[in-house]
């Protein structure tokens, strides 16, 4: 049996290849990674830096792990299983082993690397090291957060080592919105004009997402705990409402930030459809894969579920924004030394990536 550091382990690179082709396809939708944040690498701050890096391995997160090894780091991936139109994951894992990855299969993301940087979602890997190995934990200088879920976990953590939350840009919020309209539409054929779609919350992406909703001709409910966000959305001209109405009268279901448990489930209409889209997440036993699922609740009652409760493919140009903020949060994490604690991404990295963007569309800002 192979020891614990070696196992997952994927070490063959026969089939670079077509990973080396699926990160190449999207190197041309990341320009701000490749233009902006490459040229803010060059000066040697994550050299010699070890990263351990658990996202979903499809091939933008491989464009962002080469770019992180060739800056110098020695960099780890906590490969988290994904097959996408991009790539399939091992195909990039390969690519990656053979360009010096380490690249392990495993589902908290833990491998035998002692980082000193951790780029996470939803808390995993950090957790896992915090719960199995508190001298690696102990060792780490610094954690960037991708996910919202994940900061909230940090912040009960307590840890003693700065953590960015580099929750995707607000710019990502219409990208997520349209991608899950395709993605619904598109797996069930529905027409959405005149649907009730409730939405579990109403931060940015739930905002974006309520306002596409309207703009195809669909009626939106909003299920939110928090009352500024509630407020927010009455007076922005949605229906607002408790689980026990709200659910009862959807015929989609869109978790957006919050969470969809068993405990929903009786509220549910016969014949709703269930979705997910950013941090939301669908709390249901159900395979992975793509397409709609059918769960029954009840002999009598179904629901349909999209692709297992995954979120949606997103659009590449997401990518390229939340991909670039998380490697210049890293930059930051390696040469500023924050103070530890759970904080917010500085103002900056925002602006840098947003200056990046604008410049690249030909826009220019007011100087006045």
């Amino acid at each position: 049996m192979p020891p614990a550091s070696q196992a997952g382990r994927i070490a063959d690179s026969s089939p670079a290849s077509p990973g080396e082709q699926a990160i190449s396809l999207v190197s041309p939708d990341a320009p701000i990674l490749e233009s902006t944040v490459r040229d803010l690498l060059t000066d040697g701050s994550l050299s010699g830096h070890r990263i351990s890096m658990r996202l979903p391995l499809d091939a933008s997160a491989g464009l962002l792990a080469a770019l992180l090894t060739e800056s110098g780091a020695e960099l780890t991936v906590g490969a988290v299983p994904a097959t996408t139109s991009a790539g399939p994951a091992d195909g990039i894992a390969a690519a990656l082993s053979a360009r010096g990855v380490t690249v392990c299969r495993t589902r908290s993301g833990l491998t035998g690397s002692r980082p000193d940087l951790v780029i996470d979602e939803r808390a995993e890997l950090t957790r896992a090291m915090a719960a199995e190995r508190p001298e690696d934990f102990a060792r780490i200088r610094g954690v960037v957060e991708c996910t919202g879920p994940g900061t909230a976990l940090l912040r009960e953590l307590d840890p003693p080592f700065p953590v960015l939350s580099a929750d995707p840009p607000s710019a990502t919020h219409p990208g997520i919105a349209q991608a899950v309209i395709q993605t619904l539409l598109r797996r069930t054929n529905m027409v959405l004009p005149g649907k009730l779609v409730a939405l579990l919350g109403y931060g940015g992406a739930g905002r974006s997402l309520a306002a596409a909703i309207r703009a195809t001709g669909g009626r939106v409910v909003v299920l939110e705990a928090d009352p500024l966000l509630a407020l927010e959305a009455s007076l922005e001209g949605h229906r607002v409402d408790d689980a026990a109405e709200g659910l009862s009268r959807a015929d989609v279901v869109i978790t957006v930030g919050r969470r969809l448990s068993v405990r929903h489930l009786p509220l549910l209409k016969p014949g709703a459809v269930l979705a997910r889209a950013g941090d939301g997440e669908i709390e249901l036993d159900l395979p992975e894969g793509e397409g709609i699922m059918n769960f029954r609740i009840s002999p009598d009652r179904e629901v349909f579920v999209i692709d297992g409760g995954a979120p949606p493919p997103y659009p590449a140009e997401n990518a390229d924004l939340t991909l670039s903020t998380i490697a210049l949060a890293c930059r930051h994490l390696a040469t500023a030394g924050p103070e530890p604690g759970v904080r917010e991404l500085p103002r900056e990295i925002h602006e840098t990536v947003a200056r990046a963007g604008l410049t690249l569309r030909g826009l220019r800002l007011d100087s006045l």
